[in-house]
């Protein structure tokens, strides 16, 4: 029951990641926030997705800098991804 459980997170995640993805072009920033949120639960529920976005902080530092400055302000879940996805950070 508890492996139908993350399976059920993980393609919910994966859905709002892709479906943020698709209306991103909109005017209003609904589909980046659905993103952000998709990829924070995937990162969080996928080792792969963690190293993936630890590759991405590492390519580009600014990014990286961003996020570390305003984890803090972040909801709890965004805030725990972020600290997930920090390159220094292990499995």
């Amino acid at each position: 029951m508890k492996e139908l459980s993350r399976i059920t997170i993980v393609l919910v995640a994966w859905m709002l990641f892709i479906g943020g993805i698709i209306i991103t072009p909109l005017p209003l920033p609904v589909g980046q926030i659905m993103a952000l949120v998709g990829l924070a639960v995937l990162a969080t529920e996928s080792r792969l997705i963690r190293q993936f976005c630890r590759g991405l902080r590492r390519r580009f530092p600014r990014l990286h800098i961003a996020l570390s400055d305003h984890q803090h302000s972040l909801p709890s879940y965004l805030g725990r991804a972020v600290a997930m996805t920090d390159p220094a950070a292990r499995d």
